[in-house]
């Protein structure tokens, strides 16, 4: 089992990795992950898929920092 020199020394040749406090779950987020949600993710997934002629190599993964999905101008 690591210890606390090997991750010491991980860290330190690894710079770019930082040990982060995870986030909350909200209620929403708990509630919306059951298996008919899953299921019905992977089965849209799926048709995108066909539909666009896509593999997984066309995919990208992103991280939701910096992403804004609110306007923080307030409408008029």
């Amino acid at each position: 089992m690591a210890g606390k020199d090997w991750l010491y020394g991980f860290l330190s040749r690894h710079r770019n990795i930082s040990l982060r406090d995870p986030e909350k779950t909200s209620i929403a987020q708990a509630k919306g992950f059951n298996r008919t949600a899953v299921s019905k993710f992977y089965d849209l997934l799926n048709s995108i898929y066909e539909k666009h002629n896509l593999s997984s190599y066309d995919i990208y993964d992103i991280d939701k920092t910096g992403v804004l999905t609110v306007s923080n101008k307030q409408s008029q």
